[in-house]
């Protein structure tokens, strides 16, 4: 498998992740799980989206790379 589509794979995982947190934490009541607060899992969703942006970068990255044939 190549390297892009790993990184789409992730990329898709960390968004839907970073979604469900912040859904969690904007319609749960305050301490859904013991010793998260609703802050800590806004802040843990904003995290993850930043990872799933930074993979959207890498991957197309990669793409355009894999095209020139540059990547192994």
């Amino acid at each position: 498998m190549k390297l892009s589509k790993i990184m789409h794979i992730l990329n898709v995982l960390v968004g839907f992740a970073g979604i469900v947190t912040a859904t969690v934490a904007v319609l749960g009541s305050d301490g859904i799980v013991r010793g998260l607060t609703r802050e800590h899992l806004l802040l843990c969703s904003g995290v993850l989206m930043l990872i799933a942006i930074w993979l959207a970068v890498n991957t197309v990255h990669h793409v355009m790379l894999e095209k020139t044939g540059e990547v192994i």
